[in-house]
Parts: structure tokens; C-alpha cells; sequence
């Protein structure tokens, strides 16, 4: 499928950029699995958070039409390529948010999107939870580096797990969408 989304995506800078997006998004979903695998939750959700912001990003740069950004409307693509600012990546489901109708998503999926970059958020930096992956549970007080599989945290394992599954799926999902959105776009040099 993705091969088949590449060559859908030659033909210009917009195209190029969708692609490479959506190739960022599945590498991410895939490292943040073995990252979970080898025991790393923090870094696991780091990259899942990153695969999300990623699909965002390629939903705003496939759009066909200026969209609006505060109070200016601009494509997103070529503030992408710009390295402007508003299209960092940390923005992206806000900027979903906010365009959501012109997108033409359901109501509520923005937020779907929005929710589940939060929910990396915690996981995703220094503090209570990071600490928590490097110990075990049990009470032993071993502390370890370079991952580990802890017993007592077979259940949150399973959860992370079938939420990187869902991603994953998700996440081709979108890119079968963009294809179709992808393919009414203007072929460029």
C-alpha cells in the first residue's frame, strides 16, 4: 500500500511532502512499537505522539486550498517547506482543530487527534511516569538502563500495545484517505 501511495504522491513539492510524512508517521508507529517491545514506554510514546502530529501535518499539507491560521489564510504546504513556524509539528492538531470543517472531517475527530497526542504528553517527558519504566514495580528496588520487561506491568504493556496496534491501523487508514485527496491535486515539476 505504501508503495502504491508513493507513486500516487509523485509530481510536485505538495505531493512530495505528503509522502514524506506519511512515511515519518509509519516509521514512527513501527520504531515506537519495538521501543515498547524492548521495555522504553517513554520513548515508545514519544514517537507515537510524533506519529500523530505527523498525520495532522499530512491532513493540513494535502488540503487543496488555503486554510486559516489565525487570522491569515495560507497553505500549509509551503509553510512547511518555509520551516515557518506555525506549521511546527507540536502545532499540528491544533491547527486541525481550527480547520477541522475546511479538512472536511467528521465533528470530533480533530479532537480524537488532539486527545491522543495528550495522552503521550505525560509519558513522553521527564517525570513521574519516566521513572516508573525504569523501576520495577514489584518492590525489589532494582532500577534499570537500557529496558527491561517488568511482570507487574503486563497490563500497562498490553494497553500501550493495543493502542500502538490501533495507530498503526489508523494510520494506513489515513494515508488510503489521502491517496484519494492526493490524487485530485495538480501534478508540478
Amino acid at each position: 500500500r505504501f508503495l502504491h501511495f508513493m507513486k500516487e504522491c509523485e509530481g510536485g513539492k505538495q505531493r512530495g511532502l505528503v509522502a514524506a510524512l506519511m512515511h515519518g508517521v509509519l516509521d514512527d508507529c513501527l520504531t515506537s512499537v519495538k521501543l515498547l517491545l524492548a521495555g522504553k514506554l517513554s520513548p515508545s510514546g514519544n514517537l507515537a505522539r510524533q506519529a500523530v502530529e505527523g498525520i495532522c501535518m499530512a491532513l493540513l499539507a494535502a488540503h487543496p486550498k488555503p486554510l486559516r491560521f489565525k487570522d491569515v489564510e495560507c497553505n500549509y504546504w509551503e509553510l512547511v517547506l518555509a520551516q515557518d513556524k506555525r506549521a511546527e509539528g507540536n502545532r499540528a492538531a491544533y491547527q486541525v482543530l481550527a480547520n477541522e470543517a475546511a479538512l472536511g472531517l467528521s465533528k470530533g475527530a480533530a479532537d480524537q487527534l488532539k486527545d491522543n497526542i495528550e495522552n503521550h504528553h505525560a509519558s513522553s517527558h521527564a517525570g513521574g511516569l519516566a521513572i516508573a519504566g525504569r523501576v520495577a514495580l514489584a518492590g525489589t528496588g532494582a532500577i534499570y538502563f537500557g529496558g527491561h520487561f517488568d511482570p507487574d506491568k503486563l497490563e500497562g504493556y498490553r494497553a500501550s500495545l493495543r493502542q500502538r496496534a490501533a495507530l498503526c491501523r489508523w494510520s494506513v487508514e489515513v494515508m488510503q484517505e489521502l491517496s484519494k485527496v492526493v490524487g485530485e491535486l495538480p501534478k508540478t515539476p
